[in-house]
């Protein structure tokens, strides 16, 4: 009989050890990273290093409207970012990094103060789609690399706004969806007073 040393118990019906936690950043980390843009640190898994492009500006939001709605967008990419590949049961990629980024980028460009958080979707491709929906649905598809296509249709099914989203730029696309996501975002805060 051989008896094996190194193996440690795992629940019945496991197939595999289960996996340390992550080490998670501490309060300077993220101090670090919002005053920077940087961070570089190790989990159980190796190293792993977070740029922004260099350089670049650092921004900082007074809190409140802003802050708050930046907040939950991170929440929803973070969770997003965690997915692992074949999260739908099937062939589907992980969330790709390109996606992530190209997804803060046109909301940065969009969103203030006082608008709506959108919805947040994986899409088996590696990418992300974030949509609002109330009167008027407003959809934008962030492929895998990084490409984002919007389409915005009114109630009646009435094709408002198509085509490609570059957030790098000046455009008057992206002046529109940002003009139709601050009109969305005011009705359904009105529809919030009436109730």
């Amino acid at each position: 009989m051989t008896v094996l040393a190194d193996r440690q118990p795992v629940a019945s019906g496991a197939t595999t050890q289960p996996e340390p936690p992550p080490e998670l950043p501490n309060v300077d980390d993220a101090q670090q990273f919002y005053l920077s843009g940087t961070y570089a640190g190790s989990t159980a898994a190796g190293s792993w290093v977070y740029q922004t492009v260099t350089p670049g500006p650092v921004y900082y939001v007074e809190p409140g409207g802003l802050a708050w709605v930046l907040v939950k967008v991170a929440e929803e990419l973070s969770r997003l970012r965690q997915l692992r590949p074949r999260w739908d049961g099937h062939r589907a990629r992980p969330i790709t990094r390109e996606a992530i980024d190209a997804t803060a980028r046109v909301l940065a460009r969009l969103l203030d103060g006082q608008s709506e958080i959108p919805q947040f979707f994986p899409l088996p491709g590696g990418g992300i789609q974030v949509e609002w929906l109330a009167d008027n649905q407003i959809e934008i598809e962030i492929d895998g690399s990084g490409e984002a296509h919007v389409l915005a249709t009114s109630a009646s099914g009435d094709v408002l706004v198509e085509g490609i989203l570059d957030p790098q730029g000046p455009s008057d696309l992206l002046a529109t969806v940002a003009r139709l996501v601050k009109n969305l975002s005011a009705e359904v805060a009105a529809g919030r007073q009436r109730t």
